[in-house]
């Protein structure tokens, strides 16, 4: 029977640090088997998917393009950082390679004829609504995402340094537009999640049998697949069914050291709770301003979909520029709310804290609770005002470096404990 053990990372990762964990993870193993398409992501690919499900694969181009800032600053290829890791193991180790997904743009370009007349009703419905900003958004989905490929068959730093311009002009030119054309964005987007949610069980058997018939032809007692995070319970379901034995799981944490589980990861794997030290409170001043920074970045794209999201809404609704502009105020509150709480209250980390190594606890070093993270989110106006001058003020003179949040709901920033 083949063993199988289960890579699971986040696509959007530390290079180093997801080569070092697979490293460790993969020793024994006979082959590396990668969660990417057999026959690779070829132009010719992408024009059949257009030509077959023009939505959902403008919706895939636009996924796509979404990641590669991360992909830039943290994986420093177009490719996610479990392939990147897959490939350098296989060059250094001389150990096969074998990559055995079904890409989505390749199920795209298989399409019925059902599925292609609808997607070609619903493009261009929304195109007779506004030809122009339609056309755009398209062009500039299509046109961004060619030249970025491009680029990175030229050369992988050539690529890096293109991203950010070649995007930063894409959102100039999208943003020009009147906002009723990024309708065709947010149905896209809808179409691909449905997309992925419909096939991703699909790719799972896919994979399975795939590894299962390599090792069989082979030899290759124990095989190591690296995939994202959340094909992990599924493919543990696919190889029970494929009489594949899975051995172990790696369950990642993004910028953190993840979690070896014997065995199959459960449906459902419980989150880790991040553990701070108490004893550095009121020593993390410089870091917090760096997460500062970090986080105002995240929420600007936070914000902007947010409140552009619902500002087409409402500008479809009511018809109205008082709509449009109502829409997006609230939409952008309520994301920049939904950021500071939903990630302080889940873990006590934001984005720009886990990448400079705080957490939010308690007075007492417990968990953060919603009340909490609702009471600092809540206080951030006060403590902004004149660019976070008065919030840093009260943090230099307080005890535990608190800021104004921090006293009214009794909790403390602190450096993460050294696991």
């Amino acid at each position: 029977m083949t063993k199988l053990a289960l890579f699971g990372a986040i696509h959007v990762d530390r290079r180093g640090k997801v080569i070092s964990e697979l490293s460790r993870f993969s020793e024994g193993a006979d082959a590396l088997f990668v969660e990417y398409p057999v026959d690779g992501l070829s132009f010719p690919t992408v024009g059949r998917a257009l030509a077959r499900a023009p939505v959902s694969a403008l919706g895939m181009l636009l996924v796509t393009l979404l990641h590669m800032p991360g992909y830039a600053l943290f994986n420093r290829d177009i490719f996610p950082a479990e392939v990147v890791a897959a490939r350098k193991l296989h060059r250094e180790r001389d150990i096969p390679l074998y990559p055995v997904d079904d890409h989505v743009i390749s199920i795209l370009g298989e399409s019925s004829v059902l599925r292609t007349a609808v997607e070609w009703v619903v493009f261009l419905v929304i195109l007779a609504l506004d030809p122009v900003t339609t056309g755009a958004t398209a062009g500039v989905v299509v046109g961004g995402w060619t030249a970025l490929s491009l680029a990175r068959r030229v050369h992988r730093l050539f690529w890096v340094v293109a991203v950010f311009p070649v995007l930063v002009g894409s959102y100039w030119l999208l943003s020009s537009q009147e906002l009723l054309g990024w309708t065709l964005g947010y149905v896209a987007l809808g179409a691909i999640f449905y997309t992925i949610f419909r096939t991703i069980s699909h790719r799972n058997d896919v994979m399975v049998e795939r590894i299962a018939e390599r090792c069989e032809a082979e030899g290759y007692d124990r095989a190591c697949l690296t995939t994202g995070r959340a094909h992990l319970a599924g493919l543990a379901t696919a190889a029970e069914d494929r009489g594949v034995d899975v051995v172990a799981s790696y369950v990642p944490s993004w910028l953190r050291k993840g979690d070896v589980v014997e065995g199959s990861v459960p449906a459902r794997f419980g989150v880790r709770t991040v553990r701070g030290d108490l004893d550095t409170a009121g020593d993390v001043f410089g870091r917090r301003v760096v997460a500062l920074f970090v986080d105002w970045g995240v929420l600007s794209v936070v914000t902007l979909v947010a409140g552009s999201s619902c500002a087409v809404l409402g500008r479809l609704v009511v018809g109205s520029d008082a709509a449009l502009w109502a829409g997006f105020l609230v939409g952008a509150v309520l994301g920049w709310a939904a950021y500071w709480v939903g990630f302080e209250a889940r873990s006590g980390q934001t984005v720009g804290k886990r990448v400079t190594g705080l957490v939010v606890v308690a007075d007492d070093g417990a968990s953060l609770s919603r009340r909490d993270a609702v009471v600092r989110t809540l206080l951030r106006p006060v403590d902004g005002i004149v660019g976070y001058v008065l919030g840093a003020v009260v943090a230099v003179l307080s005890d535990g470096g608190r800021r104004i949040g921090d006293h009214a709901a009794g909790t403390l920033v602190v450096r993460v404990e050294d696991e």
